[in-house]
Formats: structure tokens, sequence, C-alpha cells
């Protein structure tokens, strides 16, 4: 038996499951094409980061900071939790700002969006010096990551995170997109042979996306195997996917 990764690339109306040998960039090129227009929301496994991606727009998850940041305060002493703890604040005025954006201004906006961007940037300059490894290490993946984490203010429609295609609620359905497909290869379920893990993307593809379309996901199915004619296809209308690998 070989192994294999479970990819779950996932919008608000269409989610598309992969079971792949490779954990590469190659998987998200093959799925989302290398003309992507949308907007790449992950984590920041080193895949994304790939050349061939360079020139995409994204968005790096907050909820993965936040859970960083959040051991850190607990595990830091004296100092060395003050920069954990400063960084938390920042990203969360950066979600209370995105849910504040309707009711200010454009300039009342963009003020307090420089000034987050400021602080954040003198935050994490490469300039100063951490007496702690792990606060450094943190700061340098931020420098890293530094243009692709405020594109949810910038964009519309963009989410800060990508629990959508992990494990909290979302409006669609009632978990993430990856924990359902998690639990049923756990289970046993069609990935013990190249076919089986074919079949069970597939069919796991097809009924997620039914249910977020508003479909009976069990009658949509029965419809494909028993209708005479040919069905409507599933809607493909286009909004910035989150993707997560496993």
């Amino acid at each position: 038996m070989l192994s294999a990764w479970l990819w779950v690339f996932t919008s608000r109306t269409i989610t598309v499951y992969t079971i792949e040998e490779s954990r590469s960039h190659e998987v998200v090129v093959e799925i989302l094409g290398e003309e992507f227009s949308g907007v790449l929301t992950s984590d920041c496994f080193t895949a994304y980061d790939h050349r061939t991606l360079a020139k995409w727009l994204k968005q790096k998850c907050f909820a993965h900071f936040l859970h960083e940041l959040s051991k850190l305060s607990q595990e830091k002493k004296r100092g060395a939790v003050r920069f954990p703890r400063e960084l938390v604040a920042i990203l969360r005025e950066a979600l209370e700002l995105e849910e504040e954006k309707p009711r200010l201004s454009e300039a009342e906006f963009q003020g307090c969006f420089q000034g987050l961007e400021e602080r954040l940037d003198a935050l994490i300059a490469a300039r100063r010096q951490f007496s702690d490894p792990d606060n450094a290490r943190l700061a340098k993946r931020l420098r890293k990551q530094r243009e692709h984490l405020f594109t949810f203010l910038e964009m519309e429609g963009v989410e800060a995170t990508n629990n959508r295609a992990e494990r909290l609620p979302v409006p669609a359905w009632q978990t993430g997109a990856l924990r359902p497909a998690v639990i049923v290869r756990k289970t046993g379920g069609c990935n013990r042979t190249p076919t089986g893990a074919q079949t069970h993307s597939i069919l796991a593809s097809l009924l997620v996306t039914a249910k977020q379309q508003g479909q009976d996901p069990l009658d949509y199915l029965a419809k494909v195997l028993t209708a005479r004619e040919e069905l409507p296809p599933l809607h493909l209308q286009r909004s910035p996917p989150a993707v997560e690998p496993a």
C-alpha cells in the first residue's frame, strides 16, 4: 500500500477532493490550473511558495497563526511573551477591521489599515534582535508571507482563514470540508487501492458540492445513477478557494 495525501479545494459553491501520492505544488496546479485567477487561501505549507505560484493572489490563514501564537503566549515567560501577545492583538484588530469596514468611510478604513501594517512591520522587522528562537522563527515566517497576510482586507469576498477547508463550522455545511473525508479514510473507506481512492475523491466531491448548492446529496446521487436523461450540471461559479492538504 502506497502512502498518499488527501487534499481538499473548496470555495463557497464547489468542493473538490483528490488523493495523491505527491504533496508538491503540482497537485495545486493540476486542480486549479496554471492561470488561476482567484485567491489561494491556505496555511504556510511550502508547496504554496513554489515559484510557479509566485504571481498568484494568496491569503495566509489567520487561524493557524492565532493557534500558534496562543500556544507561545502560554509557554513563554517574562519578555518573550510580549511578541506573541502583540501579534495576536494586531491580527485580531485586522479581523475586527474587516467587520467594521462597511460602516467606515474609505479614508477611515485606509487610516486604520495603514496603522495595522505599520505596527506589524515594526514588530517583525529584520533589524530586530530576538533572544527567543521561537519568536525569531515566527517573525521570519511572517516577513516571508508579508504580502499575503492582509489580502482579505484589500479584496472583497476573501476569507482570513481556511476554516472552510479544515475543521470549523461554516454556513454551507456542518463541518469543514476536510474532516468528513478524513473520518471516512480512517474508518477504512475506499483508500486501500488507487481505484478506491479515486472513487472516494469523486463521490465526496459530488456529494459535498451538491449540498453546498442547496441539493440533497443522496437525492442528487440517486438521480445521477437512475436518470434517463442527462442531469443539469452542478454550477461552477467562481469564488476564492481555500486550499488545505492533509
